[in-house]
């Protein structure tokens, strides 16, 4: 006949088996659930950290977006300042010829002074050649020439 199932003995061993699977199974359990809250901590960390990597990453993006604007706008500066700079080149090397052509017009106005100085000079002693000349054939044709009469002076 067949005990039933409540009244059968109880084996020892069976029963210190079970409890301890059971008392291990209720470790682990403890333990997996203290590893799962680690690993959610862990995760919430993580999510943190990203989102205040996220949120770096977007200022870091508008910065440059506005260093590129900026430098856009530096580099429309330069290309105008470089303009300019030309343009001022230009000018300089303009006044430098005009100086130059200046400088020429002094000098030949300094020579075409020298040489008035000079047939200035050479027309008073004409003059005084000529009023001191006793009147020969050559002297008074040559007088006539530099337009000064033998015998007479024209300074005055």
């Amino acid at each position: 006949m067949a005990q039933p199932l409540l009244k059968r003995r109880l084996n020892p061993l069976l029963l210190i088996s079970t409890v301890a699977a059971l008392s291990l199974l209720a470790g682990v359990a403890v333990l997996s659930q203290d590893q799962i809250s680690d690993k959610q901590n862990r995760i919430s960390e993580l999510k943190e950290e990203r989102n205040s990597l996220d949120t770096e990453v977007t200022r870091l993006d508008a910065r440059v977006s506005n260093m590129s604007v900026k430098l856009r706008e530096y580099e429309g500066d330069l290309g105008e300042l470089r303009a300019e700079k030309q343009n001022l080149s230009d000018t300089v090397d303009e006044k430098n010829d005009r100086i130059s052509e200046l400088e020429s017009e002094v000098e030949n106005a300094r020579e075409s002074r020298d040489l008035e100085d000079t047939l200035n000079d050479i027309n008073s002693s004409m003059s005084v050649v000529c009023a001191e000349s006793s009147g020969g054939s050559g002297a008074e044709h040559n007088c006539n020439r530099w337009g000064h009469e033998v015998g007479t002076s024209n300074e005055g």
